[in-house]
């Protein structure tokens, strides 16, 4: 795998997924961060380019195959570091000191007798205690590596809330919008009243009050020319690309001793897709329970041959663009439904104690998917530490 580094150049554009006209008073939005197929389309045309910078479309079945990796978000640095989004099973709340932000963990719970759920036979997942504390209505999306880590290794118990001293978070890509007019083709003149505007992101945030660049970080399997430039996203807009040591972070010991002991937490980097409602892990793994917030919906539009069905279901029955035997006969891609980024699941693993430590080991920073979903980048796992007990709620409030 090559290690790289996005540096957008100018605020990026990644649709939402809802229809946008230049009708007068719409407005586009942007996601954080594109969808994993957008930057494993991205690098593939890149790496297909030939010598006179055409892309060459017989080599689009051998870049499927290739892997690619992301996008995650880190800080743009002389020391690049990784930023994870918050992960599903951590409560941020208001703390009774201005300022101050406390931490309690969601764990799968216990039923009493005659309870019911309707969650696949999955163990609800929350908090065991209630007080009267609000939640942080608008906390910092992401979570620097480190304190990810910590997280995933050494949770706070399930009936305690751990204080935040510095642990903010990271914040953004802060949105940029932009306003348009829409132009009459016939006159080249504006049309009167017709403004329009689309949002961007642009790559800096914030850290502890103080402003951060920020960059996308990705791996490939791809001969990807470093550095060069790309189009990233909508509007063509420009991204300086460069090499990268790998930032993924080693699997700690007591994360594999968990395995081991046949429990673990799964914390998805990049969406997974969801299908009936949860994901059927392969292998030996059960998921137990799992925390995750609404899901994320992304389509498309595949450069490649609609013939070719790659991880999903093709387009049925759709026209090509272009006739030219120049460029591929693609299609819009069907809308997929997926699992949001820091979603985390409880899982039991079976089987001998090396396989489980084989399950986590193989997976740690890589996809839990099989086929061409894993090698467009969803899934992207990282593994916590967990007892494999269910808890039951408390019977008083804390104070």
């Amino acid at each position: 795998m090559t290690g790289f580094l996005i540096h957008p150049l100018d605020p990026l554009v990644f649709g939402s997924g809802r229809p946008f006209t230049s009708v007068p008073g719409s407005r586009v939005t942007s996601r954080s961060l594109p969808p994993p197929s957008t930057l494993a389309g991205a690098v593939r045309t890149e790496a297909g380019r030939d010598a006179n910078g055409r892309f060459d479309i017989s080599q689009i079945e051998t870049l499927l195959a290739e892997a690619v990796y992301g996008p995650l978000l880190a800080v743009d640095a002389d020391s690049p570091e990784l930023a994870l989004p918050s992960p599903a099973d951590a409560i941020r709340l208001r703390g009774d000191v201005s300022e101050e932000h406390l931490l309690r963990r969601r764990v799968p719970l216990e039923l009493s007798d005659g309870d019911y759920v309707s969650t696949h036979h999955l163990a609800p997942v929350g908090s065991v205690i209630t007080d009267d504390r609000k939640e942080v209505k608008s906390p910092p999306a992401f979570w620097t590596q480190r304190d990810l880590l910590s997280w995933l290794v050494d949770p706070p118990p399930p009936v305690e809330t751990r204080p935040l001293s510095e642990h903010w978070g990271i914040s953004g890509p802060d949105a940029e919008v932009r306003i348009h007019v829409r132009v009459d083709r016939r006159s080249n003149l504006a049309d009167e009243g017709g403004l329009f505007s689309t949002e961007g992101r642009r790559f800096v945030g914030r850290r502890h009050g103080e402003l951060v660049a920020l960059a996308m970080y990705g791996e490939t399997t791809a001969d990807l020319p470093l550095p060069s430039h790309a189009v990233i996203g909508g509007e063509g807009r420009l991204s300086r690309l460069a090499s990268c040591d790998r930032l993924v972070p080693e699997i700690p010991k007591v994360i594999v001793d968990s395995a081991r002991n046949g429990f673990v937490r799964a914390y998805l980097a990049t969406p997974l897709p969801l299908e009936d409602g949860t994901w059927q892990p392969t292998g030996v793994a059960r998921i137990v329970g799992q925390a995750h917030g609404p899901p994320v919906v992304i389509s498309g539009w595949s450069m490649a041959p609609l013939t070719r069905t790659f991880g999903y279901e093709a387009a049925r029955n759709s026209t090509a663009r272009s006739e030219s035997p120049d460029r591929p006969q693609g299609g819009p891609k069907p809308v997929r439904r997926l699992f949001p980024a820091g979603s985390v699941f409880f899982l039991e693993l079976s089987g001998s104690e090396d396989a489980r430590e084989s399950f986590v080991r193989d997976r740690w920073g890589a996809s839990l998917l099989e086929g061409q979903d894993a090698r467009d980048g969803f899934g992207l796992t990282l593994f916590g530490t967990w007892s494999g007990n269910c808890h039951p709620l408390a019977l008083e409030d804390s104070p």
